[in-house]
């Protein structure tokens, strides 16, 4: 399934199973997926574009959509070490 996702030129990073659960952040639910999806895309060198699964009901898109990119971006920079 992730290196299927890693093939396409958009992925997207599935953080919620219910309706009730849209305002979670990337990760928050599933993190050790979630982890284990980045590893994936950076192992097989994924260059393209992320996106989350997210809609924010309670908070505002754009702060959500910006901090989905830094824990991204620090999860994946952990991947290194």
């Amino acid at each position: 399934m992730l290196l299927r996702r890693a093939a396409t030129s958009i992925t997207s990073t599935s953080t919620t199973t219910t309706a009730s659960g849209l305002d979670y952040f990337c990760g928050t639910k599933h993190f050790l997926e979630y982890v284990e999806f980045l590893y994936y895309l950076k192992k097989y060198k994924y260059k393209d574009y992320l996106t989350s699964d997210t809609s924010p009901t309670r908070w505002d898109i754009k702060e959500v959509f910006e901090a989905n990119s830094r824990m991204s971006n620090r999860i994946w920079d952990k991947l290194d070490k």
